[in-house]
């Protein structure tokens, strides 16, 4: 006799596993003061894209560390 729809408590626990959320790979959230005319350049991108606010500036910080070069940055 074969009993078909019942997984063993170890391959359920295993598939469970693979669902559960990791904080670590959660998407981090920042606050940064910027100017009024960046505001506005961000507001247009938004407006030109279709993207949030929020959306395009997160675009374009990752964009700006992609391309960072410590080297170069001076205080």
């Amino acid at each position: 006799m074969k009993l078909l729809g019942l997984l063993p408590m170890s391959d359920h626990a295993r598939d469970i596993d693979r669902f559960r959320l990791h904080p670590s790979k959660f998407p981090k959230r920042v606050e940064i003061s910027i100017s009024e005319r960046v505001m506005g350049h961000i507001q247009a991108i938004s407006a030109r894209t279709g993207r949030s606010f929020s959306e395009s500036a997160a675009a374009i910080v990752v964009q700006g560390a992609e391309k960072f070069d410590p080297e170069q940055f001076y205080l």
